[in-house]
């Protein structure tokens, strides 16, 4: 008995004192990918005193088949910048920390490489100063690409349109793609009430005239073609710019007819516009019904034109189109026949 509880303890001895050592020799590296431009990407980490060498692998599939990088750098430094990738394309890295040619730790991180981004600043009325940021690939931008500008509800900003990825889907496909702040919302200042704009809805329009005067100072290779997407009072706004010549059409989700028809300079004749409204979404302290005015708009805008209303959904403006894959997708589809 003695015998056996003499080799049981020795087990137990030698199984803690493995578990220590693993424990010992088990390390976690961090290290940050942070994309740089168009072609570029980043990647940071803390000092390592205990390792020699990191090897980095990207590619765009995990089984690391056609690598478009391969680098290796000693642990003395504390960042790399690897190049050569394509903007906007979704890539994994694999990392690899090495002593003496034996492998200490791996890890496979993926990232989206980025496109080019600026901000910009430009005036419009009422001494009014407007905010945008202008997102493209350079080497996708050609004589044939059309200017996408992306309008947002009232009490929000230019990035609301991101939760849809439309954007950097016409990013990659070689459009050029404004998003700006109305006066008084995001980085946009106004010195007035911004509620007294829902009785001066034109004033949006006003914006969104003055980034046309804006972009004919943008010296970028391009068509004149637009397209613009709406939502809520930014739809208001795509659908009486809808009328410009140089205007194609685009997306308009909760779109208001008497605000879109307030803000037409001159005749309200929108065309080339998909209508998007929740069946049950209504402002009752404004006395909207958005499924009305969508079908009652679709009426009055020229071929090609469309509207779908959302099945028991009060979703509104951009939250119409979240999460949901197929409309999205008609969205953008739309666009592109234009």
């Amino acid at each position: 008995m003695k015998k056996i509880i003499f080799i049981l303890l020795v087990l137990f001895i030698s199984i803690a004192f493995a578990c220590d050592k693993d424990d010992e020799e088990t390390q976690i590296f961090n290290f940050e990918i942070n994309p740089l431009g168009e072609t570029q990407v980043s990647i940071d980490w803390e000092d390592i005193s205990d390792a020699e060498t990191i090897r980095f692998t990207i590619d765009t599939d995990s089984n690391f088949m056609n690598p478009v990088v391969v680098s290796e750098i000693n642990t003395d430094n504390n960042s790399i910048t690897l190049e050569g990738l394509e903007p906007v394309t979704d890539y994994v890295v694999k990392i690899e920390v090495d002593k003496s040619g034996q492998l200490l730790w791996s890890e496979i991180k993926e990232f989206t490489s980025f496109y080019t981004l600026e901000v910009v600043k430009y005036p419009s009325t009422d001494d009014s100063e407007i905010c945008a940021t202008l997102s493209y690939v350079s080497t996708k931008l050609n004589s044939s690409s059309r200017t996408a500008i992306f309008l947002h509800e009232f009490m929000k900003s230019k990035s609301s349109w991101g939760i849809t990825n439309i954007k950097d889907t016409l990013i990659r496909e070689g459009y050029l793609c404004v998003a700006f702040d109305f006066r008084g919302h995001g980085c946009s200042p106004y010195a007035d009430n911004v509620w007294e704009l829902l009785d001066t809805p034109w004033d949006l329009r006003e914006d969104f005239d003055a980034t046309l005067n804006f972009l004919e100072t943008v010296e970028l290779e391009r068509s004149d073609e637009i397209v613009v997407f709406g939502a809520s009072i930014g739809a208001c706004v795509a659908t009486a710019v809808s009328t410009y010549e140089n205007v194609l059409g685009g997306v308009a989700t909760s779109a208001v007819e008497m605000w879109s028809y307030s803000m037409a300079n001159g005749s309200f004749a929108p065309k080339g516009m998909y209508y998007f409204a929740g069946e049950l979404d209504v402002n009752e302290a404004l006395g909207f019904y958005y499924e009305q005015d969508a079908i009652s708009l679709s009426s009055y805008t020229k071929e090609p034109k469309k509207y779908y209303i959302k099945p028991n959904s009060d979703a509104h403006g951009v939250g119409i189109l979240e999460g949901d894959t197929e409309l999205i997708n008609s969205a953008i589809y739309w666009i592109r026949n234009l």
